[in-house]
């Protein structure tokens, strides 16, 4: 039986607040979308579901430089890492560090958008319905 992977990510607030860690499993993973230049959205289905409300999603908004006129846009990165982290060979306790910006932990690839003078993530939970357009 395969080992269920859970991703983390923390803001940089301590995670001792509401809305500063996240975990989802990877099996909850839906997408990821650049949602301006400077920003990139990581959907999942929502980690808890209040009235089992199975259309809400969770969303991470990361903030980074605009690079999409000479590398391209962020997002690929951020796309090609998500992939890379749902699918890892587990070595440890079956937490993957996607983005820790408390512990200056970063997924690889992502490890290189954390150098970037505007980075940051923002935790939205339950942002909106399924049927709704990102």
């Amino acid at each position: 039986m395969e080992q269920e992977r859970f991703l983390y990510f923390a803001d940089g607030g301590g995670a001792d607040g509401t809305l500063q860690g996240y975990t989802n499993t990877a099996s909850n993973f839906r997408g990821v979308t650049p949602v301006g230049t400077t920003t990139t959205a990581i959907y999942f289905n929502a980690a808890h579901l209040e009235d089992n409300d199975v259309n809400s999603i969770d969303r991470i908004l990361v903030t980074h430089n605009d690079t999409s006129a000479s590398t391209g846009h962020r997002c690929k990165v951020i796309a090609k890492a998500m992939a890379e982290a749902c699918n890892a060979n587990l070595i440890t306790n079956g937490v993957i560090d996607v983005i820790d910006v408390d512990n200056s932990i970063c997924y690889p690839g992502i490890d290189e958008i954390q150098k970037d003078t505007s980075f940051g993530i923002a935790i939205v939970l339950d942002f909106q319905r399924a049927n709704s357009a990102f």
